[in-house]
């Protein structure tokens, strides 16, 4: 079990990415009822709509180093050269990465109607990814050091989000909002880069050959399909009902979608903090794996179930303070899937076993078929019902994610398993 030392890191780790995941959620929280009254409730749709096309394209840039990075780095971050090499290659690779994804941002604005009508909000909105890009949570995850990133990311973000309370006062200005949460990524990447050099003990500017990017890409391809099959089934869903649906829609539609994603970082948080320690006990002791999710998750999801259930008898009170007032549509959307996030959590024991025993190919497939079952019936469902249909997908296919994950590892790696 882990030590006095190392449960003070594993919580040092976790409040330091609450944090970070916090702000990145909660600020958005907090600006949402004034962006509501400033730019409307129309604007905010597009802002949404927009933030969701560039999750896509960060998750693209991302290429999976958010964990077989962290995996390299904690598993070698005791070889002061060798962790320069890897820092060197994930950062420059997805560099690469980032111009290709501009230069496919640039031909779906200029082809595309819906793009083309917001175009210069899809450019000002590609900050997001490159800061994005820049940020090397990756890096400090894997050194276990959390805290001093956590500081610089915070303040950048809070001094940005204040700009936009200084500066968005109509509804042209929506494309100060995009340009705002972009310049706070970046600044918060550029000082992160910064900090990391400094906590190299041999750092170097040595590029990757073509050959080990090569390698790098074909290597991360089935971690790559795994997490865009995730972003697909989570942020899909307001592609697929802007078809549909208006510009007022997609923006009550958001209201619910962005409180349940706040609820969703609490998960996130828990998954990257403990990946490390997951590597670890995956190549020493299974046994010890076993008895670190019992002490941890037992207790863990008896609260989140409460908490989820406090959102759904609150949801009309939460609302209205998003949206200063009332929108019964919005509270009908947030009870419908204020229970997803708890669906969710009980996945993370099985999806990072697989990961930390190396088993992509059965984590890709399932999220792979999670990500069309997702794409199939939202595309029937908010034809039908638009908002609720979304909902409904969504219910639907998180169920089906968590129900295949926990069932392949237990039939595929009996080695593996988590329960006997």
């Amino acid at each position: 079990m882990l030590s006095a030392s190392g449960r003070k890191t594993l919580i040092q780790n976790f409040l330091a990415l609450a944090i970070i995941q916090g702000t990145n959620f909660l600020l958005p929280l907090i600006l949402m009822p004034y962006l509501n009254s400033s730019i409307g409730i129309d604007r905010f749709g597009v802002v949404s709509l927009i933030q969701t096309v560039m999750i896509f394209l960060g998750t693209f840039t991302d290429f999976g180093f958010n964990l077989s990075a962290t995996r390299e780095i904690s598993i070698h971050k005791n070889n002061a050269e060798h962790t320069a090499f890897i820092f060197n290659k994930v950062i420059v690779i997805k560099l690469l990465l980032c111009l290709v994804a501009f230069i496919v941002l640039m031909i779906l604005a200029l082809l595309i109607p819906k793009f083309y009508k917001d175009f210069w909000g899809y450019i000002l909105g590609f900050s997001i990814v490159l800061g994005q890009v820049l940020l090397p949570v990756w890096f400090f995850q894997g050194i276990e050091k959390m805290k001093y990133l956590t500081y610089l990311n915070v303040i950048a973000k809070i001094v940005f989000t204040i700009l936009i309370f200084v500066f968005v006062k109509q509804p042209d200005d929506y494309l100060l909002v995009l340009l705002f949460f972009g310049l706070g990524n970046i600044v918060s990447g550029i000082l992160g880069i910064l900090l990391a050099y400094k906590q190299l003990e041999k750092p170097s500017l040595k590029l990757p050959s073509k050959t080990i990017i090569q390698k790098e890409l074909k290597d991360g391809w089935h971690l790559f399909v795994a997490n865009f099959s995730i972003m697909s089934y989570i942020h899909s869903n307001l592609l697929i009902l802007s078809l549909f649906a208006n510009d007022y829609i997609l923006g009550i539609y958001s209201i619910a979608e962005k409180t349940v994603l706040a609820m969703r970082q609490i998960l996130v948080v828990l998954s990257q903090a403990i990946y490390p320690k997951i590597c670890q006990f995956a190549q020493e002791s299974h046994q010890g794996l076993r008895n670190f999710y019992k002490k941890l998750f037992i207790p863990f999801f008896g609260l989140y179930l409460v908490f989820s259930c406090s959102v759904f008898l609150f949801a009309d009170f939460t609302v209205f303070i998003l949206a200063k007032k009332h929108i019964p549509e919005a509270t009908h959307l947030l009870r419908l899937l204020c229970f997803t996030p708890f669906i969710v959590g009980l996945n993370i024991p099985a999806y990072q076993t697989l990961l930390a025993y190396e088993h992509q190919k059965s984590y890709m497939m399932i999220l792979s078929l999670g990500s069309l079952l997702s794409v199939f019936l939202n595309l029937g469902l908010s034809w039908a019902f638009q908002a609720d249909g979304t909902a409904i997908s969504i219910i639907i296919t998180e169920t089906f994610i968590t129900i295949g994950l926990h069932w392949i590892l237990h039939k595929n790696h009996p080695k593996e398993r988590l329960f006997a």
